[in-house]
């Protein structure tokens, strides 16, 4: 939660809460990179456009580690439904 580079990426592809965009107080809006509509905070995630992968042996520990933290160019913002089809595609589910 704390990794710079997150906050950077929600940064970028946050802007001002609009009056059309419901109730509630939150003060910005972030924008699903793959549905490209705008969600509050609570509705998206930081995403990995490559995934990080699993750790199965000790091994896949340096690899994992390089994934896990990159920089901005490899993360995007996905509202929580884009973030699920993607992750259930990459688990090989329909």
């Amino acid at each position: 939660m704390k990794w710079p580079v997150k906050t950077d990426c929600l940064i970028a592809a946050r802007r001002p809460r609009t009056e059309a965009s419901g109730e509630g107080k939150h003060t910005y809006e972030y924008q699903c990179a793959e549905c490209e509509f705008y969600w509050q905070g609570k509705d998206v995630a930081v995403d990995h456009i490559v995934g990080a992968g699993s750790l199965k042996t000790f091994a896949d520990l340096a690899g994992f580690v390089e994934r896990l933290f990159c920089e901005l160019k490899g993360l995007q913002v996905l509202c929580k439904a884009c973030h699920t089809i993607k992750t259930n595609h990459e688990k090989g589910k329909k």
